[in-house]
């Protein structure tokens, strides 16, 4: 009977280190790649991206966007950037569904998000992305 108590003790003991190892293992990349989508700010990166920015390609204060957008993007953990550009690009096609051509201008937009990290020179050079639609 004491041995019976001693192996579901030491049962319990192990289970509870299993359990409280995975409850409080940080080092979990889809909770930190949430965690990501959550705090990143690419701002600069929608307004690139956002069709009246692209009309702007050529001028100056849009190259300082695409740099800011870069630099923001950059800031993003490397396996973590599709799932942030993912999140960005539903917002967007939030707001563009409803608009003229609005399935076509999203068409455009998913291409361009996919390359953006390959526009900044920044790893993966492409993503998947999900279109949602």
């Amino acid at each position: 009977m004491a041995i019976n108590k001693a192996i579901v003790m030491a049962l319990l003991i192990s289970l509870m280190a299993a359990l409280g190892t995975a409850k409080f293992n940080d080092d979990n990349p889809r909770e930190s790649c949430q965690r990501e989508v959550l705090e990143a700010d690419i701002q600069s990166c929608r307004e690139f991206m956002m069709p009246k920015g692209r009309e702007m390609l050529r001028s100056i204060a849009n190259q300082s966007i695409q740099e800011r957008c870069c630099h923001d993007l950059g800031k993003v953990k490397s396996q973590c950037r599709c799932d942030v550009i993912q999140e960005m690009m539903l917002n967007m096609q939030e707001e563009i569904q409803y608009s003229k051509g609005g399935s076509k201008a999203m068409e455009k937009l998913m291409g361009m998000g996919a390359k953006l990290p390959s526009v900044c020179g920044i790893s993966p050079g492409y993503c998947h992305l999900d279109q949602g639609y």
